[in-house]
C-alpha cells in the first residue's frame, strides 16, 4: 500500500505540483527503510515473540 501512496503523492507533485517536495523525498525514504529493515526486524520479533516466558518474581 505505501508504494501506491508513493507512487500517487510523486504523479501529483509532478503532473499538479501540489505536494511539497520534502513530504514525497521523506516518504520515499521512509519507505526504503522499511524495506531495507524488514526482514531483520522480522525475526526479531518473532524471535522474541517464540521465547518462553519470564519466571514469576519472587
Amino acid at each position: 500500500m505505501i508504494v501506491t501512496d508513493i507512487t500517487v503523492n510523486w504523479t501529483v507533485y509532478a503532473t499538479i505540483g501540489g505536494n511539497p517536495l520534502f513530504g514525497v523525498i521523506n516518504q520515499t525514504l521512509f519507505a526504503a527503510l522499511l524495506i531495507i529493515t524488514a526482514s531483520t526486524l522480522w525475526h526479531w520479533f518473532t524471535k522474541s515473540r517464540n521465547r518462553p516466558p519470564a519466571p514469576p518474581p519472587h
